[in-house]
């Protein structure tokens, strides 16, 4: 008798362009739903821990697209840029933008990258951020103030 032996055929997963970003819409989403849960919970530490960590994870995905973006969309970036940090910010910290404009937030970005520019110290430029993400007496921990600054200067 006998016997024959086969190879199992080996599939390659066909890891196109297309995939690629359909992985990075997906982690992006995924980041987004997180980010928009761990915002509904403002009794928790941990949960505020959870979303700066989250909003990190989700800054990172977004520089990225963005960086893309801004290479495809020269003048749309800005309006995408500033939609983006608008929403994130909504969904981050929602004590914070509870009645806040678009534009009163879009003024923390403008606002930060004018400091930026004009070579304020890390410090002072942190200060402002508390300042101008005031609302009605919530003032931002630390944590949130340095998530934003991280968030804020590569889009300057």
């Amino acid at each position: 008798m006998r016997t024959t032996e086969f190879a199992a055929p080996t599939l390659v997963p066909p890891y196109d362009r297309a995939m690629r970003i359909a992985a990075a819409a997906f982690a992006a989403s995924a980041t987004a739903l997180v980010l928009f849960v761990s915002g509904c919970s403002d009794d928790e530490p941990t949960a505020q821990e959870a979303a700066a960590s989250s909003a990190e994870a989700a800054i990172s995905s977004a520089q990225s697209t963005a960086q893309s973006l801004q290479d495809k969309a020269g003048e749309m970036w800005d309006d995408a840029k500033v939609s983006g940090f608008v929403t994130v910010y909504r969904a981050t910290y929602s004590t914070l933008a509870e009645g806040k404009s678009d534009e009163e937030i879009k003024a923390i970005l403008v606002d930060t990258c004018g400091d930026i520019s004009d070579g304020k110290s890390e410090a002072e430029v942190k200060e402002e951020i508390s300042k101008r993400a005031e609302n009605n007496g919530d003032k931002p921990s630390d944590m949130q103030v340095n998530t934003m600054y991280i968030a804020i200067k590569p889009l300057c």
